[in-house]
């Protein structure tokens, strides 16, 4: 029976993830936007774009994957590429649910069973440590877009400094006391109720640092190819312009939360609108960013659908 169960979810999870890049991939015309003066006049050919972008997004998930690793640190000695192949069946469930849910299962669900129970709390600290790693920075290109921008006076790169800054003391907290600072309660993002911190949310302050770090370094990564796309395509001449439109559509994003299935839709909304004041191109934004997507998320969702079908969950371990 618990076989039987294994395989259904499974095959849901798969189907479900195959009609939802179906549904994306066929959402843009492919051959005309390819075609176009933006995907053609950019300072870096499409072909080696498309080359650059594999090795900027197996960066990402290495960093991904090293951090994984670093929080299982202490209970097992899990390898890079064990870590890897845990972050990848587990995407397709984040991708699928409110708020990564389903990431936390399937992260659990991944790794070995006597370890299994710290895995939710784990994967708390993982993406607790992305978020504000990349608020930090967020908050930062944000108030470089307002000082940039034509359309925002000082009083509005006022209010995003003191907005950004104030993210800084909870950075601080688990930079300096790891996750010790947060006693035994947490608010969840889906309820209006306190509950129980994750069991395996504790962390040293030494290995807190280097999560911190390493989110860091990964955000700065993604972002780092989303920015050469734009610049690699033309859509503006200053690689630095760029930049700061995809940090603050970040930053921006933060506080609307949505189903993980329609982020990049959202995103995609804020960044045409932020991207406007600079006189880009609506059409080249959408295609940056489903270029990126292409290299970030789907390829590395197909190689995870892969593994998920392959895993053996009923196994006893």
């Amino acid at each position: 029976m618990r076989k039987v169960a294994f395989t259904v979810l499974k095959v849901i999870i798969v189907a479900t993830s195959i009609a939802y890049l179906y549904l994306r991939l066929s959402s843009e015309d492919l051959e005309s936007v390819a075609s176009s003066s933006f995907a053609s006049d950019g300072p870096i050919p499409l072909l080696f774009l498309g080359i650059l972008m594999l090795f900027i997004s197996a960066g990402s998930w290495w960093f991904e994957a090293a951090k994984w690793k670093l929080l299982f640190q202490k209970e097992t000695s899990l390898s890079t590429l064990q870590s890897l192949k845990v972050v990848l069946i587990a995407l397709a469930g984040g991708i699928l649910t409110p708020g990564k849910i389903g990431e936390y299962g399937l992260r659990a669900a991944a790794m070995p069973k006597s370890f299994r129970k710290e895995a939710p709390g784990k994967q708390w600290l993982n993406n607790f440590s992305l978020i504000y790693a990349g608020w930090i920075i967020g908050a930062i290109g944000t108030v470089l877009y307002a000082y940039q921008s034509p359309d925002l006076g000082p009083v509005h790169l006022f209010a995003l400094m003191a907005t950004g800054l104030a993210g800084l003391p909870v950075v601080h907290l688990i930079f300096y006391e790891g996750a010790a600072w947060l006693s035994k309660k947490l608010p969840t993002s889906w309820s209006s109720f306190w509950h129980d911190l994750p069991s395996g949310a504790e962390l040293d302050r030494s290995r807190s640092r280097s999560l911190i770090g390493l989110s860091a370094l990964r955000y700065l990564l993604f972002s780092f190819g989303n920015t050469l796309i734009w610049w690699g395509i033309g859509l503006h001449p200053n690689f630095l312009i760029p930049f700061i439109i995809i940090q603050a559509a970040f930053f921006t994003s933060i506080f609307l939360p949505v189903v993980s299935l329609f982020g990049v839709v959202v995103r995609g909304g804020i960044a045409v609108a932020l991207a406007t004041p600079f006189q880009i191109a609506p059409e080249g934004v959408l295609f940056a960013i489903f270029f990126n997507w292409i290299f970030q998320t789907a390829l590395p969702l197909s190689v995870g659908l892969v593994l998920l079908l392959l895993h053996p969950f009923d196994k006893k371990e």
